[in-house]
C-alpha cells in the first residue's frame, strides 16, 4: 500500500520549492475519484460519479524531508449514492498537514421490476406479473426488488397497480398456514406422542406461533408452525384457553 501512495505522490505533484511543494488538486480529484470507484458496493457500469467542484486549484505543502503519502478515505456511516464525500489526508514526513473533503455525485442505475397488471391483495408473485426496467434509484426513499429470485415464496401485502416498481416493503411471505383450515397438531409428553386434528385461526409462516382449535377437546392453544400440515402447541394443556 505504501508504494501506491508514492506512485499518487508523484502523479499530484506540479512543484518543488525549497520549503513547500505545489501539489495539483486535478490530479487529487482523479485519485479520490479512482478511489470512490473501487469503494462503491456496485457493480461496474451501474454507476456514474461526478465531481461537484470546491477545491483550490494548487494546495501547498511542506516540503517533505523523507517521504509523503496521499491517504484517501470515506468518513464513516458514507451513504454511497447521491453526495459522496472523499477525503484525502495529505501526510508529510509521518504528520498530517492536510485533510482536503472531495464532493462527488454517485448516480446509480439498477434493472427494476414492474407490474405487468394491477395485482389484488396476496397475489402470489411470479415471473409472469413483472418486467425489467433500467432505471436511476439514486434519490429513491426505498429498497426496489432488483432480482426475480428475491420474490419466490413471497406475496403482496396490498393490492399493486400496474407500472409499479415493486420494494421489499410491499412483499410478505406465503402464509403457510391459513385461517379455517384443518392441520394436524402434533403433542409429545416423555415417551407418549398424539396427533389431533386441530383448526386453524390465525394465519401463519413457518415458526411463526399461531391460535388453533383443539377439535377434540374445543380449548383454543398456542401453537409454532412447523410445516404446511403440522404445528406443535407452546402452552401445556393446563393454560389451554376456554373457546
Amino acid at each position: 500500500m505504501e508504494r501506491i501512495y508514492f506512485c499518487l505522490v508523484l502523479l499530484c505533484i506540479t512543484q518543488v520549492h525549497s520549503q513547500e511543494m505545489i501539489v495539483s488538486s486535478e490530479n487529487l480529484v482523479i485519485v479520490a475519484k479512482e478511489f470512490l470507484e473501487l469503494s462503491l458496493p456496485w457493480a461496474s457500469g451501474t454507476f456514474e460519479c461526478q465531481f461537484l467542484g470546491g477545491i483550490e486549484k494548487e494546495i501547498s505543502i511542506p516540503r517533505p524531508q523523507k517521504n509523503m503519502k496521499i491517504i484517501p478515505r470515506l468518513p464513516s456511516e458514507t451513504s454511497y449514492k447521491g453526495k459522496v464525500i472523499v477525503e484525502l489526508l495529505l501526510i508529510v514526513d509521518n504528520r498530517q498537514e492536510k485533510k482536503i473533503s472531495l464532493p462527488f455525485h454517485v448516480r446509480v442505475y439498477q434493472n427494476v421490476l414492474l407490474t405487468k397488471r394491477f395485482l389484488p391483495k396476496h397475489t402470489s408473485l411470479t415471473e409472469k406479473e413483472f418486467y425489467t426496467y433500467r432505471t436511476e434509484i439514486t434519490h429513491l426513499g426505498f429498497s426496489p426488488i432488483t432480482k426475480i429470485e428475491e420474490i419466490q415464496g413471497k406475496r403482496n401485502k396490498n393490492s399493486l397497480r400496474a407500472n409499479h416498481i415493486l420494494t421489499q416493503e410491499d412483499m410478505e411471505e406465503i402464509p403457510l398456514m391459513l385461517a379455517g383450515s384443518n392441520v394436524m397438531l402434533h403433542l409429545e409428553a416423555g415417551p407418549l406422542k398424539i396427533t389431533i386434528l386441530a383448526r386453524v385461526l390465525d394465519n401463519g409462516k413457518k415458526g411463526d406461533v399461531i391460535r388453533v382449535v383443539n377439535l377434540s377437546s374445543q380449548k383454543i392453544l398456542k401453537a409454532k408452525v412447523l410445516n404446511e400440515s403440522f404445528v406443535s402447541p407452546v402452552l401445556a394443556e393446563g393454560q389451554y384457553e376456554n373457546k
